[in-house]
């Protein structure tokens, strides 16, 4: 069912906010897989390798990376606006694959090097975004019953 104005008349804004949002979250997702490639001239290095295991303090330092916190939270929403049902864990979902896809990329592509601890503040990222997503739905639907006649 179409959302209505109190004439009848369907919302048509919401349909193309909607569109917005998605245009904008296609552009950005696309910028960040190919960022790596276009920035290493597509050259292929010759030994990728993957660091598995770190020191606790790397995996502090990691934490504190406020680049990753901030867009990846910014890209699991915009990824949100790509479906209507179960939006949130689709999102984290395809966001979390989305970080394990750069950093493979980088390891084949950028210095040849990954590393599983970038990923740690990515996770974070997406936890913190869905405890917030849970909690603003929470006292939403909390609103609309106590506003209902």
């Amino acid at each position: 069912m179409k959302p209505t104005h109190s004439e009848g008349q369907p919302n048509r804004f919401l349909g193309w906010g909607r569109r917005a949002i998605i245009a904008v979250s296609v552009v950005v997702v696309g910028l960040a897989v190919t960022h790596t490639p276009l920035a290493s001239d597509l050259a292929l290095r010759s030994q990728p390798t993957c660091e598995l295991t770190s020191t606790p303090e790397m995996w502090w330092i990691g934490l504190h990376n406020p680049r990753h916190l901030i867009s990846y939270s910014i890209i699991c929403l915009l990824i949100s606006s790509w479906f209507t049902r179960r939006r949130l864990l689709k999102s984290v979902a395809i966001t979390l694959v989305l970080s394990g896809f750069l950093e493979l990329q980088q390891a084949i592509l950028a210095d040849g090097h990954c590393r599983v601890r970038d990923m740690l503040p990515n996770v974070v990222a997406l936890a913190g975004t869905a405890l917030l997503w849970m909690t603003f739905a929470f006292f939403v639907r909390r609103f609309q019953r106590s506003t209902r006649p």
